[in-house]
């Protein structure tokens, strides 16, 4: 199974906001078992080109981490998505026209 995660912070790896992340489902597959909305810290590996997690890492929800956290120090931010000029103008005219716009958009498993 896959997971899409939104990106907040990074130690080490591709600066980018989101990631896709191969794992079980959970229940003894060794899937990190994650839902839509939780907030993870996620230790990937990645192998021919695909990140994944499992059980085995220290993958934890955040409220768990502080251990993993404190001794990870601060991380950095994901790099800004390069800018889709295809996408600004019609959403520009929503924005405009509508009296704003919010885009929410929230992790799939």
């Amino acid at each position: 199974m896959y997971l899409d995660f939104e990106v907040t912070e990074i130690w080490k790896g591709p600066r980018v906001a989101r990631r896709r992340v191969l794992t079980g489902f959970g229940g003894g597959d060794c899937g990190i078992g994650a839902r839509t909305g939780d907030e993870l810290l996620v230790y990937a590996g990645v192998e021919g080109g695909t990140a994944y997690t499992n059980l085995c890492t220290r993958t934890t929800a955040i409220t768990s981490a502080g251990v993993d956290l404190a001794r990870l120090g601060p991380g950095s931010g994901p790099d800004p998505a390069p800018v889709r000029w295809g996408l600004l103008l019609p959403l520009g005219l929503v924005f405009l026209a509508g009296g704003g716009a919010y885009v929410v958009s929230r992790s799939r498993s």
